[in-house]
């Protein structure tokens, strides 16, 4: 799904290092799945596991995994109707109102049809709405993958979701907020969040000594996580900006613990 962060653009380069340390497990665990770009394209034999701390997100794949059905004419399809245009108007008595409505209305209204799909972050005119939901039921609706209608998704923070002793059999994918950067983290308002870094740091260390695979997306991260795949990106996040142009650049790296 368009997601502000969102892996899309990279995917292909970071998906190699992770089917490489799946071969032999099958378990596979995004802590922070935010639009679900890199989970997606997991093997679907494995174990894929998808955890947020945003409630409304996972209630809308709850939603799309219950109402996605097969026709062996049409493939996987959804309700017609299911995701209606939604005025300006609709959007902000959506955003005002969010206890009367669905969990999964406000996990779609506050990403596919919100400014660069940041969290409440705006009214997106009709033309980015469509984009955004068909990037969001392309997800469901593939027929040359699983995409994520076997996903089993969950809502917890990272040091909430209890996981076994042993994660010998583990390989997990972390995509936390980025030091320093503009997004939000459970929160309507971006760069309103509170993200507490060294006990992330602590907890990926604990992954590792009970067995499991560590990768994690950022800038930089402590010298215990080595990078194994960098590239320059532009995106909404970056911490630089070029003067002449307003184009925002960045570095974008992949890191293994250990």
């Amino acid at each position: 799904m368009n997601y502000q962060g969102s892996k899309q653009g990279i995917v292909e380069f970071i998906l190699p290092h992770i089917e490489h340390e799946l071969i032999g497990r099958s378990h596979y665990v995004e802590p922070f799945v935010g639009g679900a770009n890199v989970i997606e394209h997991i093997d679907s034999r494995c174990c894929r596991c998808g955890y947020d701390k945003n409630p409304q997100l996972i209630m809308l794949y709850h939603h799309l995994q219950n109402e996605v059905t097969y026709d062996k004419r049409l493939g996987y399809v959804f309700p017609d109707g299911m995701f209606p245009d939604i005025t300006k108007e609709q959007y902000h008595h959506i955003r005002s109102h969010q206890k009367d409505y669905p969990m999964w209305l406000c996990g779609y209204v506050g990403v596919c049809c919100a400014f660069n799909t940041t969290w409440w972050q705006g009214y997106a005119p009709i033309d980015k709405q469509l984009l955004n939901r068909a990037s969001l039921v392309r997800q469901f609706t593939s027929t040359y993958s699983e995409g994520l209608r076997g996903v089993r998704f969950g809502v917890g923070s990272f040091e909430d979701v209890v996981y076994p002793d042993d994660l010998s059999d583990y390989v997990f994918y972390c995509d936390p907020p980025y030091a320093g950067s503009r997004g939000s983290y459970g929160s309507r308002t971006c760069g309103d969040f509170k993200f507490d870094y060294e006990l992330f740091y602590s907890w990926c260390r604990d992954l590792l000594k009970r067995g499991a695979v560590v990768f994690v997306s950022e800038y930089s991260m402590p010298e215990d996580f080595r990078c194994v795949w960098s590239q320059v990106v532009i995106n909404g996040c970056s911490r630089t900006r070029k003067a002449t142009t307003g184009i925002e650049r960045s570095i974008e790296k992949l890191f293994r613990l250990g």
